[in-house]
């Protein structure tokens, strides 16, 4: 599993990649309020992120896992507190995750 964060401060995103069949647990690590899933999709000659699934730290304990499917690509980026959860947010830190990675974007690079 591949991991970034994508600045060296608390109010960056954690940004790992998943691949193969893997049951995802999807409580936010201590620090974060929230996990996210993007599917990571290829596209042409670049790739793209999809919105997957997400889970907000509510009390002490979660609990829930996502299974990853043999295939797939997921991008798990855990979020702290103050970084808002919109595609405009999150893009800068997927485009260093992709830089990081040496793969190319395909724009807009977190889609809907």
């Amino acid at each position: 599993m591949n991991m970034l964060n994508t600045l060296d401060d608390a109010e960056s995103p954690r940004v790992q990649e998943v691949t193969g069949t893997v049951d995802i647990d999807l409580s936010p690590p201590p620090g974060f309020r929230m996990s996210v899933l993007l599917n990571l999709v290829a596209a042409g000659a670049g790739y793209y992120t999809t919105w997957n699934a997400m889970l907000a730290k509510r009390g002490a304990s979660n609990g829930n896992s996502f299974r990853c499917s043999a295939g797939s690509r997921v991008l798990r980026l855990d979020i702290p507190a103050g970084l808002p959860l919109s595609a405009d947010a999150l893009a800068p830190h997927v485009r260093a995750y992709f830089a990081q990675q040496q793969l190319t974007a395909e724009s807009p690079i977190v889609r809907d």
